[in-house]
């Protein structure tokens, strides 16, 4: 992704945490001026890192005004990331994503379930009949609806 050397391994490094930022932040309005300030880094750096990402097709930076300053909108362009064969780039998708599984995984209202080994199909606890399951489905259709993933409130 970048020149060889120490300093392209730090960057290698900052360009996987900005990714991960950018796809645990997607649907949201990220802007330049506040991510390196967020990530805890320089300006400049990011500025370098965020322009290479866009020439490898993996970000896309909207020119926008914010308070009377002129910034970018940064978004990821996941199809891209899931189809990069780089290294740094596979790290951090994989990273996210197992992070997301988990947790959508942990948000199954079965895992907590009192009733789960009572539970199968035509028993007395059917899960097509479960109304912890069946509100579990549609409030994750209307979260996937309108670009929000929440975990359930218990």
């Amino acid at each position: 992704m970048f020149a060889n050397g120490f300093d392209a391994m730090d960057r290698e490094s900052t360009a996987g945490k900005i990714l991960e930022f950018l796809l645990e932040n997607e649907g949201r309005d990220v802007l330049q001026s506040d991510l390196w300030k967020e990530l805890g880094l320089s300006s400049k750096d990011v500025s370098k890192i965020l322009k290479k990402l866009e020439e490898e097709g993996l970000i896309k930076r909207e020119p926008v005004v914010y308070k009377g300053r002129k910034t970018y909108k940064i978004m990821v362009l996941s199809d891209s990331l899931l189809n990069s064969d780089k290294i740094g780039v596979t790290r951090s998708v994989g990273r996210y994503l197992m992070r997301k599984l988990v947790n959508e995984a942990l948000d199954i209202p079965c895992l907590s379930c009192p009733y789960i080994s009572k539970c199968y199909e035509g028993g007395f606890y059917d899960p097509v009949n479960c109304q912890f399951l069946n509100e579990w489905v549609l409030r994750n259709m209307r979260d996937r609806k309108q670009g929000t993933s929440l975990p359930a409130q218990p």
